[in-house]
């Protein structure tokens, strides 16, 4: 994450679709030090966590992201959010129906234009055993960023800028054209 928010733009105010225990929250702090952090999360565990760090400027609400989001009636021009899913893949994008959910919040965040989004992508995991489902020729991860990035960018105007992967994950920062 350090590596992704690293080439992110300065804002002002930062929307957590998923909080968790605070991890990438205290990462967006060092970073943005004086921006505003908003998370949600339904795991009453985690929120609690997320809290007792008392990060400066950064809260997490025991709710639903895309509640939280639609409750957060004015934001700022300058403004980004991660959504750091916990399982998320271009198959989520494909029509599948349990990542409609995935691909609404997209949609919601995409339609308030923030200036960077920060997505979690969970493919590179099992990218040697379903790269072929994913529209991909080989099982490497770059071409798979390729294909997720372009599909990102089709369906929302979302652009690549880096990407960061390791065994389980990968993590891609976007900008809207």
């Amino acid at each position: 994450m350090r590596a992704i928010f690293a080439k992110a733009l300065p804002v002002s105010f930062i929307f957590e679709a998923f909080g968790g225990i605070g991890k990438t929250a205290q990462v967006l702090a060092e970073r943005f030090p004086s921006s505003r952090i908003l998370a949600a999360d339904i795991d009453e565990e985690c929120v609690r966590l997320y809290n007792d760090l008392q990060l400066d400027y950064a809260d997490c609400i025991h709710t639903d992201a895309r509640t939280l989001l639609s409750q957060t009636c004015t934001l700022p021009y300058q403004w980004g959010v991660s959504l750091d899913f916990n399982r998320f893949t271009i198959m989520d994008l494909m029509d599948r129906r349990e990542g409609q959910w995935k691909v609404d919040l997209i949609d919601a965040v995409v339609q308030r234009k923030p200036k960077w989004v920060q997505i979690t992508d969970s493919a590179i995991r099992y990218l040697h055993l379903n790269y072929f489902r994913y529209g991909c020729v080989n099982p490497g991860s770059e071409e798979y960023i390729q294909v997720l990035s372009n599909r990102l960018n089709v369906r929302w105007g979302l652009t690549y800028q880096t990407h960061s992967c390791y065994y389980a994950a990968s993590y891609l920062l976007l900008t809207l054209t």
